[in-house]
């Protein structure tokens, strides 16, 4: 009985984990765009989902809202001009990451494991930290703060 108990409250504590993560990626993630564009003060960001990650677009959409963000839901195949994107599922065609690399804007990842397809993700270690990607940021021409390496932890394949 108390194994059960125990394995109940860590699969609770993971789905807390998610929506904890989707909030800090939330805050966190507009913050990225305003540093790394000076210009934008309030980034209108896209949210890029397929059908297994609707639920999770929406989510990461009204955390943003909450947070006086602007976002929009975009199809995986249908992008449209943003500020910046948020990509809500694991594995993004090489054709998406083509065509979000033309934009020359920032390409975040909802989930950690996503950093090899995007310029921006969160690193879940001891303490969560920016996990950045500097060969796709390299790819889309972007200027990047240079603080962003020095609090982050860089993504090697």
């Amino acid at each position: 009985m108390k194994k059960l108990l125990l394995i109940l409250l860590n699969i609770t504590f993971l789905f807390a984990l998610t929506d904890d993560l989707l909030i800090i990626e939330a805050k966190l993630y507009p913050k990225v765009i305003m540093l790394e564009n000076k210009f934008i003060k309030h980034p209108k960001i896209g949210i890029i989902y397929n059908e297994s990650s609707l639920e999770v677009a929406k989510k990461i959409s009204s955390f943003l809202a909450h947070n006086n963000y602007v976002s929009f839901l975009i199809k995986e195949n249908d992008i449209k001009e943003a500020d910046g994107y948020i990509i809500t599922f694991k594995n993004p065609s090489r054709s998406l990451i083509t065509a979000l690399l033309k934009t020359h804007k920032l390409i975040f990842g909802v989930y950690p494991e996503s950093i090899k397809y995007t310029m921006v993700s969160l690193y879940l270690g001891p303490r969560v930290k920016l996990y950045i990607n500097p060969k796709l940021i390299k790819q889309a021409n972007i200027y990047i703060n240079p603080i962003l390496f020095k609090v982050g932890r860089i993504y090697e394949e």
